[in-house]
């Protein structure tokens, strides 16, 4: 059998689709080839698991004080767990207990002192140990017959595997020396600037694609569905988080002609894993410095394009409104300042000089395009909710591209991350005080007197329940604004209660789910926020958002009136489910503590937007997808393509 390594991959490689005696494989598979065939133990304990991190914790405090101590009695398990991937890419490294004896290192000396802790729990760098051990005791493993091809720089390799690889029999490295420098000669490429990645994304209807041409970005499953569904089904590409096409193009058989580069924008590097080593530390351990790295890594990514005949790299400046910066490759193109100021001072596009005289491949002109009916009839998602709806109204494009691709529209006109944070762990926040189990819920008096009580308990709780904003609101640089925060949503919690009161309301649910069927939904779903009653027993709906925009004002009075579409299809499907008449609803904005009802008046426009969702149905049916977006909207994503009149297969 001839096995290919390559580090970077973490999916199954083009070429183990075709042929039988050839497999790809990354560190972990690789692994698991060789314990087997060694007859060891394949067994190993994630770093993450509580009973090894414990484990290590406890080792750390029996040392006394060290260097660590007061980090692990602040935080013992998650301290625990960084130290642990610190401990394995040491052995990675190549590093053992007996190396530290003599180490001018408090550092390393922890570790060494507290390794013992780890053999019940055996790690994968643990289990890298073991092969090599018994490699250098004589076993063998591999037999004559098979063969390993390394697609990876040698010094690229963590050391340890690169240690096991000198003890195996026919090991060959694909690259034995790197280019130094990115060729420009013999060569075609475009460099696209798309603002947003999200417009890069869409550029993957225009561009060229066969079986001679390798896509790479960072997401394999949004590229195969998105491909799928405008009949690109010849890209060849199954990277999963790929850090650059070095290692897409060197899992496969044969170079591709043209690379197709979707996300080359950023750094363009992987982190250098051993930061927390000191240069000291390092030296004394045979790693190479940070500055090296960076620098070979540049050198896989020179020799890779430089075999390749075409290049089209798509650069986009901005993701979620965060500005990308400028990828190691586009900064090299532009050292030719003669050449860039004459072909690129607009930065649209980088045509190379050539050797011959050869016509550059354009981009392909939009035309016509299939989409498959299978594919198409799979665009409504399972159930109906208010964001997938108004999305399909509003913007048909984008409501394909998630649907179908998972990629979402740009944020400009969406609310903050920070905003939605805050919003979620609010949220919770009402739901604990509301809730008492799922089927009862807390008088107002009750919930005023757990407020006064147990507010900060219940952040807390909040805190822990939504892990995801948690990690948000507890990194370092957000200290005061979760501090900040924590009492605006107090303030804002209890002015709602007073509300509550005032409008003699009794709270029903909070996150009140619906499914029930309603006139045109066969399979509605969502959430209501706050469902109370009134004296009279009608049904109120209270949507809590944390925001200041004027959007949500406008949807329900002022030049938008009758727009609320979202609390206007929670009337309907409360209704629907419950039996009962909803006698009003309302937005309530934490930030600015006010309620927004509808004024006397105003006429829902319900029936107008229904008949929207009708017609949009009917345009994708014929395979028509156009952006619906006001003028102002328009001017502010002018680079959206509008597909029309596109044929199914």
């Amino acid at each position: 059998m001839k096995i290919i390594y390559n580090p970077y991959l973490t999916g199954n490689a083009y070429i183990s689709q075709n042929l039988w005696d050839v497999v790809t494989v990354g560190d972990a598979a690789l692994l698991e080839q060789l314990l087997m065939r060694a007859g060891l133990p394949q067994t190993v304990v994630d770093d993450s698991e509580k009973e090894r991190a414990q484990a290590y914790a406890d080792a750390i405090m029996a040392q006394g004080d060290t260097l660590f101590s007061a980090s692990i009695q602040s935080d013992s398990e998650g301290t625990a767990k960084q130290l642990l991937k610190w401990r394995d890419l040491l052995v990675m490294a190549g590093w053992t207990t007996a190396s530290t004896i003599n180490a001018e290192s408090d550092k390393l000396q922890v570790f060494a002192s507290c390794d013992e802790a780890l053999k019940a729990y055996p790690s994968r760098a643990d289990r890298w140990r073991e092969v090599y051990q018994s490699l250098k005791d004589g076993h063998k493993i591999l037999s004559d017959k098979d063969s390993i091809e390394v697609r990876i720089p040698k010094a690229l390799i963590p050391p340890m595997i690169a240690n096991v690889l000198e003890l195996l029999p026919n090991v060959s490295y694909a690259m034995e020396s790197l280019d130094k420098v990115l060729n420009i000669k013999d060569h075609s490429c475009t460099v696209i600037t798309p603002n947003e990645l999200y417009e890069a994304w869409q550029l993957l209807v225009k561009l060229p694609y066969d079986a001679g041409t390798m896509l790479v970005c960072a997401d394999e499953k949004r590229l195969n569905d998105t491909m799928q569904a405008i009949g690109g089904d010849q890209w060849r590409t199954d990277r999963v988080g790929c850090p650059h096409p070095a290692a897409t193009v060197l899992d496969q058989m044969d170079v591709p002609n043209r690379l197709v580069w979707l996300d080359c924008a950023g750094n363009g590097l992987t982190p250098d894993p051993y930061d927390f080593l000191t240069s000291e530390e390092r030296t004394a351990l045979g790693i190479i410095d940070a500055e090296t790295r960076s620098a070979m890594q540049m050198q896989w990514l020179y020799t890779t394009l430089n075999g390749i005949e075409d290049w089209i790299l798509v650069s986009p400046k901005y993701h979620l409104g965060e500005l990308l910066g400028e990828h190691p490759i586009i900064t090299t193109l532009k050292q030719n300042k003669e050449f860039y100021d004459k072909v690129c001072a607009k930065g649209q596009k980088i045509i190379l000089p050539q050797t011959e005289s050869k016509p550059i491949e354009k981009l392909a002109p939009l035309g016509n395009i299939s989409i498959d009916k299978d594919i198409l009839s799979k665009i409504l998602p399972p159930s109906d909710s208010y964001s997938t709806i108004d999305t399909l109204v509003e913007a048909p494009f984008d409501y394909l591209m998630w649907n179908v691709g998972g990629l979402a529209a740009p944020e400009d006109d969406k609310e903050s991350h920070e905003n939605l944070v805050k919003g979620t762990i609010a949220h919770k926040v009402v739901e604990l005080l509301v809730n008492k189990n799922d089927t009862e819920v807390y008088t107002l008096d009750e919930i005023q007197s757990r407020f006064n009580a147990e507010y900060d308990k219940l952040f807390e709780q909040a805190m822990k329940e939504e892990k995801e904003c948690a990690e948000f609101l507890n990194l370092l640089e957000n200290v005061n604004m979760l501090a900040v925060f924590k009492e605006d949503a107090k303030e804002s919690i209890q002015k709602l209660i007073e509300i509550i009161k005032e409008k003699r309301l009794k709270p029903i649910c909070s996150e009140y789910e619906f499914s029930t069927p309603f006139d045109p939904f066969t399979n509605p779903h969502g959430y209501v926020d706050l469902l109370l009653k009134d004296e009279e027993g009608n049904l109120v709906i209270f949507d809590l958002k944390w925001s200041t925009r004027d959007v949500y004002q406008k949807a329900i009075e002022n030049k938008k009136g009758g727009e609320a579409y979202q609390l206007y299809m929670y009337k309907h499907a409360v209704e629907a489910q419950i039996g009962k008449t909803v006698a009003w609803y309302a937005y309530y904005l934490f930030p600015l503590m006010e309620l927004y009802t509808e004024p006397t008046g105003v006429i829902p426009k319900w029936d107008e937007w229904i008949q929207q969702r009708s017609e949009r149905l009917t345009q994708l049916s014929k395979g028509i997808i156009e952006p619906a977006v006001e003028k102002s909207e328009k001017e502010k994503y002018s680079k959206h393509i509008i597909l029309k009149n596109l044929k199914m297969k």
